[in-house]
């Protein structure tokens, strides 16, 4: 393998969705063949032994030319074996909250005018020689500008990799409405999107919509592969008599989505007024956590860790995904794949998804035929009772997502064959 250079917000971590995809994508990398620059996390030096962080509040400091902020990053070790802690920990800045227009303008300025790419940080680029390197696309220019510098530099090819369609989103997605500060910011990101492409190699997406738009856009070679997942395959196609199935949401409930998830509560309670359905992860607000907590048919269990994610998912009848159904929703979410989707296809509990018939996710599972799929509320009992107690129909499903599990989630070759 060649020594590979990997930038991006999210270090490789288990405890955030996009350090989980990094580690995913990676997972047959030599770590002595790997060195990460990221913005914010808790870095897994299981995977990668080299780490350079530059946190959000660290380029703001470095605005002091006479200070240096940011640096290496080494493990800490546990303080004792009778704390019952193990392996590493550090503590690390979280990213950017609240995010507006102006906010994103005043962030990509701070890290154009600091003085974070000084001696030290050259110097950890130097005696790491990379070879190659690995560019994960988000909403921000910074990155781009650090990609294509040191692959200018140092005459090294770079490998995109995107989970998301920033660079299309033509709108106010922060706070939807009218901006001049966003169609700056806009044209800002479009253009260090469009300086990049002579010095991609390669751009990798996760799903074939996303695919398209970037060949189509940009020129470059593009190819799909899914987040992978490593979690075991446990059939749970079977129904236990005299016994409530369990049925679980794991995941964001962001943009809405706990409203989608409270009409499957309440078509649970339809069918049967003992049916749950419990509710994991971080509500965003109070308002939502208020609203969850009072729903009849919903259980708001809070967040987990991810290690408790998967003994959920397999001690589970049906596991249910969602996504509210509106129009800014859903363009927002167009080319969105959840990593929890991956994780669910590949677990062996039937899985369920409502949302709109033009997402990226809904496409797939119905091309894959590998979930129950409802599109709309007046068909979310029927599909629900069927996903309950129709043991065949589950028992397909449930086959079908292993044979998808084999196709597109175990594995990431295709992608590990550009650095070697």
């Amino acid at each position: 393998m060649k020594r590979t250079l990997v930038i991006s917000n999210a270090c490789f971590s288990d405890r955030e969705s996009n350090g989980r995809t990094l580690k995913n994508l990676f997972a047959k990398a030599e770590s002595d063949k790997l060195a990460q620059f990221f913005v914010y996390g808790d870095p897994d030096f299981s995977i990668c032994q080299r780490y350079y962080q530059v946190s959000d509040r660290n380029a703001l400091g470095s605005l002091n030319p006479l200070k240096a902020y940011g640096g290496p990053v080494e493990p800490v070790k546990s303080p004792s074996p009778e704390s019952g802690q193990t392996g590493t920990e550090v503590t690390a800045y979280t990213g950017l909250t609240g995010k507006t227009p102006a906010k994103m303008l005043m962030r990509e300025l701070v890290w154009l005018l600091g003085h974070w790419k000084n001696r030290r940080f050259w110097k950890w680029i130097e005696e790491f020689r990379p070879e190659m390197l690995c560019l994960f696309l988000a909403n921000n220019t910074f990155l781009i500008r650090l990609a294509v510098r040191i692959s200018r530099k140092y005459r090294i090819p770079l490998v995109v990799y995107s989970t998301e369609g920033y660079c299309f989103m033509d709108y106010n997605y922060f706070t939807n409405r009218p901006s001049a500060a966003y169609k700056l910011y806009y044209a800002w990101l479009r253009a260090s999107y469009r300086k990049a492409v002579p010095y991609v190699a390669e751009g990798f997406f996760n799903c074939t919509l996303l695919r398209d738009r970037y060949e189509e856009e940009f020129g470059y070679p593009c190819s799909c592969i899914m987040n992978g997942s490593e979690i075991d395959f446990i059939n749970r196609c079977f129904l236990e008599e005299d016994k409530v199935p369990v049925i679980s949401y794991l995941g964001n409930l962001g943009l809405g989505r706990h409203k989608a998830l409270m009409e499957i509560a309440q078509a649970l309670q339809q069918i049967d007024k003992r049916l749950q359905l419990d509710i994991y992860g971080a509500a965003p607000n109070d308002t939502v956590k208020e609203e969850l907590e009072n729903c009849a048919g919903a259980r708001f269990q809070g967040f987990v860790s991810y290690e408790e994610v998967i003994r959920i998912i397999h001690e589970s009848s049906l596991l249910v995904h969602a996504e509210w159904n509106e129009e800014k929703t859903n363009r927002d979410l167009k080319y969105a794949f959840s990593t929890k989707i991956g994780d669910s296809i590949c677990s062996g509990t039937p899985f369920l998804i409502y949302a709109d018939k033009g997402l990226a996710e809904t496409v797939f599972l119905k091309e894959n035929d590998c979930a129950f799929v409802v599109e709309k509320k007046d068909m979310l009992k029927s599909v629900l009772q069927q996903a309950l107690t129709d043991e065949k129909e589950r028992r397909r499903i449930t086959e079908n997502a292993k044979i998808t599990k084999e196709k597109f989630f175990t594995g990431n070759d295709g992608f590990m064959k550009v650095f070697l």
